[in-house]
């Protein structure tokens, strides 16, 4: 079964309930329409869980791109000083900040815009 979903929102508790409603197993595969991150207190944690998974796969939303182009200015600001532009970005997430580090952005800035396949485009907004 495939499913897709958005906006999750660092909601790990509520995300791994879901995952147990629809008995998602891995012959499944999820889509995750972006927003993984801000407003709930796991985004990290949330972030870490679906990086593990092959069959889920996400698109960047307007939560992580914002949180990127904040990245990119720091990276551009202080190019040398990895250490102090982590401790930057570590203040965005006060609730698990100790689970943020460069895989995490890696994985982050990896991800693709959208989706698109032959029967579908999954996109966060919208298509121009």
């Amino acid at each position: 079964m495939r499913y897709v979903i958005s906006d999750i929102h660092g909601e790990y508790d509520l995300f791994l309930k879901l995952l147990n409603k629809i008995n998602f197993s891995s012959s499944d595969e999820m889509i995750v329409c972006g927003d993984i991150i801000d407003k709930g207190v796991d985004s990290i944690k949330l972030l870490k869980y679906v990086m593990t998974k092959d069959n889920i796969r996400c698109i960047i939303g307007n939560h992580e791109y914002y949180f990127l182009k904040y990245y990119l200015s720091l990276m551009q600001n202080s190019p040398e000083d990895f250490d102090f532009v982590l401790k930057k970005l570590m203040e965005h997430f006060p609730y698990d900040t100790d689970l943020l580090n460069w895989d995490v952005m890696d994985y982050l800035e990896s991800l693709p815009y959208f989706i698109e396949e032959k029967d579908f485009i999954c996109v966060h907004a919208g298509v121009e």
